[in-house]
């Protein structure tokens, strides 16, 4: 794999594992708020969107484990990307369930 700077080999595997990880986070929130939205169940969607977000704090803090225990990176500067990969797709994911919030049950999600 190339890599742009020095010494980031170690930061491309937390990266790419974080990517898979939030990826289907976001995609499994998507479809399950979908369905949640359209039963008409609010408390039930709240209840989603809390679990959502410390199921994605839980694997998060699993990966950074095993990337320090397994990996043994260098410095500590492995978490920068990590953290950034995790903002956006936090980002991505609250838009995500903002618009499923506002479906009226019934009516069809985009």
């Amino acid at each position: 794999m190339h890599v742009v700077l020095p010494g980031s080999e170690a930061f491309s595997d937390l990266s790419v594992n974080a990517c898979i990880a939030f990826g289907g986070i976001v995609i499994m929130a998507y479809f399950l708020g979908k369905r949640v939205a359209m039963s008409g169940a609010r408390y039930v969607f709240i209840r989603m969107t809390i679990m959502l977000i410390f199921v994605k704090m839980f694997i998060g803090v699993g990966l950074v484990v095993y990337h320090v225990r397994i990996v043994l990176p260098e410095n500590k500067l492995f978490i920068i990307p990590f953290l950034i990969i995790y903002l956006i797709f936090t980002i991505f994911e609250i838009y995500v369930l903002e618009k499923l919030g506002r479906i009226q049950p019934g009516q069809k999600a985009q």
